[in-house]
């Protein structure tokens, strides 16, 4: 007869899976952030196989199973730090020395051999779980901290790269990070405590709910670099051959100013000619694109010239356009939305925050004062 808590305990094996299956094999775009992610699911839900004794025991697998257990705990962590990177580093490549962050899980492998199968007590079993625990909270520790710098360094690339936060702006990992600390707080109390199994249902409903939330939300988060994706697909020496062509008329030394005031027209020349800033997923790359020139030379001709960053830039275009279409008779049928999706704005939010910055009134206010 299987209880509440077995329940909830099954519940952490099953759904993690589902949600992996999803993230590996469901998403039409090939991304490494699901690849992370799922991976991470899988090992999740491999630890709490691990740790349901009233599923081991049928099986007969009860005295393997500390073998596994804190080297899966181990391992955990590194996971929601390279799920981030990959979702905040433009081009992130895993590479070998990552493989490091991954040496305590790998570790402690022989150690629980050693500890769970030698007759001779080398290693007493309180102590491999102390240490274990120990490792544990100092990870959490320095991957908030890691994961809370890139997400910080990305709101600052939102600015500089896109003319758009919808759906990239990545808020939700935001509150993520907060409720991963604030569990594993909880958790080292409850591990302190030695009241595991009075906590226990409180324990597996809170677990619950942290992986349904990272498993609805990365399955909704699309690729933020998709651009960036799609140029490594073609490997390094496309890469190459792009990177060259674009630097072709810069310099990779300093930019000159005469080079500088030179791109500026170039830049405001696409603007006022083919209106780019119309298309709601601009990004600075299309501009790279258009223009041959390397994205980080256009991001630091607006930010010198102009004094802002590319969003701010594109949003300035996009709310004039607006300003015509607001008091223009040709287009009074149509709503404040309607005329924000018209030039270039994903929702009416985004439309009213911008206008206001710029303009220091509301669109309503605006067209009613004309």
């Amino acid at each position: 007869m299987y209880t509440f808590n077995n329940i909830l305990h099954f519940l952490l094996i099953i759904q993690p899976l589902v949600f992996a299956l999803q993230l590996l094999t469901y998403k039409m775009i090939k991304s490494r952030a699901n690849t992370f992610l799922g991976i991470l699911m899988i090992l999740v839900s491999v630890f709490y196989f691990f740790n349901a004794q009233f599923v081991l025991a049928p099986l007969k697998l009860t005295s393997v199973s500390p073998y596994f257990i804190f080297s899966l705990l181990l391992v955990v962590n590194p996971f929601y730090y390279f799920y981030t990177r990959s979702l905040t580093v433009e081009n992130y490549k895993f590479g070998r020395l990552d493989l490091l962050h991954f040496a305590p899980g790998f570790l402690f492998i022989p150690l629980s051999v050693i500890t769970f199968s030698v007759d001779v007590e080398l290693i007493s079993p309180a102590f491999l779980k102390s240490s274990a625990t120990a490792i544990y909270n100092g990870q959490v520790l320095i991957y908030a901290i890691m994961m809370i710098i890139l997400l910080k360094k990305h709101h600052v690339n939102l600015k500089n790269y896109f003319s758009f936060q919808e759906s990239i702006n990545l808020n939700w990992l935001k509150v993520f990070v907060v409720i991963y600390i604030l569990i594993s707080a909880i958790d080292l109390v409850i591990f302190h405590l030695h009241e595991f199994e009075y906590y226990q249902s409180f324990y597996f409903i809170l677990m619950v709910l942290f992986f349904n939330f990272l498993g609805y939300f990365g399955i909704r988060q699309n690729s933020i670099y998709e651009y960036s994706l799609i140029e490594s697909e073609k490997g390094e020496e496309g890469i190459k051959e792009r990177t060259a062509k674009i630097d072709e008329k810069f310099s990779k030394q300093v930019l000159p100013d005469e080079k500088k005031e030179k791109l500026m027209l170039e830049i405001l020349d696409l603007m006022e000619k083919k209106k780019m800033y119309l298309n709601p997923k601009l990004t600075i790359y299309d501009i790279s694109d258009e223009l041959n020139v390397n994205k980080t030379y256009i991001s630091l001709v607006i930010n010198d010239n102009l004094q802002e960053n590319f969003n701010n830039f594109i949003n300035r275009y996009r709310v004039n356009e607006a300003k015509k279409l607001l008091i223009s008779p040709d287009y009074q049928n149509l709503t404040i939305e309607g005329i924000a999706n018209m030039v270039g704005f994903y929702s009416k939010t985004a439309f009213n925050s911008a206008f206001k910055k710029i303009t220091l009134t509301t669109p309503s206010e605006f067209k009613n004062s004309k």
